[in-house]
């Protein structure tokens, strides 16, 4: 568990070895990888990452910040908006995820994600019991 491109550098070799011997490679994160790494995250991922599946989380920035309660605040959402972007430029497969919530308006989510060329995915919130 945890945010995978914290440890960019492994993340890239890992991926690299892994390609090398022909596997299909996923990544699964919360989008801020360029923020937190201070680098273009998704230049790095292509040729090493077969697809991406970002945790919208949120169909704007307020809903994000008090559901997710991440360290950068709004910021983070729009760098999350933009790592979507940028891997939607390079052409890398993308898919903008959402849990089934009260907060969460699906379809604005559906239309931001949409709009930014990502693919949309709902997942069903399953309760701890």
């Amino acid at each position: 568990m945890g945010e995978p491109t914290l440890r960019l550098k492994e993340l890239l070799e890992i991926a690299g070895h892994l390609k090398r011997k022909g596997f299909k490679t996923r990544l699964d994160t919360n989008g801020q990888g360029s923020l937190m790494n201070k680098t273009d995250v998704p230049a790095k991922l292509v040729g090493l990452i077969d697809k991406i599946s970002v945790s919208l989380n949120a169909q704007d920035a307020a809903t994000y910040v008090k559901l997710c309660k991440p360290d950068r605040g709004e910021e983070a959402y729009h760098a999350m908006l933009k790592y979507i972007k940028d891997c939607v430029a390079l052409k890398i497969p993308i898919e903008a995820s959402v849990v089934t919530l009260p907060e969460i308006d699906i379809d604005a989510c559906r239309q931001l994600a949409e709009g930014l060329g990502a693919i949309f995915r709902v997942r069903r919130y399953v309760a701890e019991e």
